[in-house]
């Protein structure tokens, strides 16, 4: 998966007064499920939902949300990295109620607890899994579901502020740093694995495993590698 920037704790304290502040980040097409998000909160004072990001059906949950007379719902459209970093800093939960399979990680997720949001997220293989012990997990569709993890973390600030808490270390174990090691780690083994099976066959000589010296300087080659691509890489990706 995609590492993460893992920025300083947000410098904003947040306070137990006022709604929940809830936030979605992602592209307004049906499988991301914001139709049931917009539900789900819709007449509820304790809730305050901000949206990020655009898309072909942002008009249709727009007038979704003023049938619903939804004043609680707020529409930003996309806006500038410095602008999401401050959405995510000011909320208590990053939401993921999206209602697909291939929604299969969730990146603004871990970048929501990396600010120190409590994860919610529907119910769907990989998605689940990286918000396991940290966040609440809810079946895809059911906006009642979702409705009463809002409801429970805001007026249990205790566990919000200690899921908050255990979403930031996660997410801190998902850093660049950390998921470069890992491939780092992945692909010298597979290295060494490959120079295993064809090494005997090809030359009949004894194989033994890299010294460290020599695996430290594989494991370097392939940090400059991985550097040079995320290098290589738009800075905005589509979410």
């Amino acid at each position: 998966p995609w590492g993460v920037d893992i920025r300083p704790r947000p410098l904003k304290t947040r306070t137990e007064d006022g709604p929940l502040r809830v936030l979605f980040v992602g592209q307004m097409r049906g499988y991301k499920g914001v139709d049931t998000l917009v539900r789900a909160v819709a007449g509820q004072p304790r809730i305050e939902l901000t949206l990020v990001g655009d898309g072909p059906q942002r008009g249709e949950y727009e007038q979704l949300a003023g049938e619903l007379g939804a004043t609680n719902v707020h529409f930003l459209g996309r806006v500038s990295d410095e602008d999401l970093h401050a959405a995510y800093d000011r909320s208590d939960v990053i939401v993921l109620p999206s209602v697909t399979k291939a929604e299969a990680y969730g990146l603004v997720t871990v970048e929501g607890m990396a600010a120190g949001c409590v994860p919610v997220v529907s119910d769907l293989p990989g998605v689940r899994d990286v918000v396991d012990g940290v966040g609440i997990v809810v079946p895809p569709r059911d906006e009642v579901a979702l409705r009463d993890a809002f409801l429970g973390l805001a007026t249990d600030h205790a566990r919000r502020k200690e899921l908050g808490r255990l979403a930031r270390r996660k997410a801190e174990s998902m850093g660049w740093d950390v998921c470069v090691e890992r491939y780092e780690d992945a692909l010298v083994d597979a290295v060494e694995a490959r120079r295993a099976n064809t090494a005997p066959a090809e030359r009949g000589a004894t194989v033994r495993t890299l010294r460290p010296s020599a695996r430290r300087a594989q494991k370097d080659a392939v940090a400059r590698a991985s550097a040079a691509m995320v290098d290589e890489l738009p800075l905005k990706l589509s979410v």
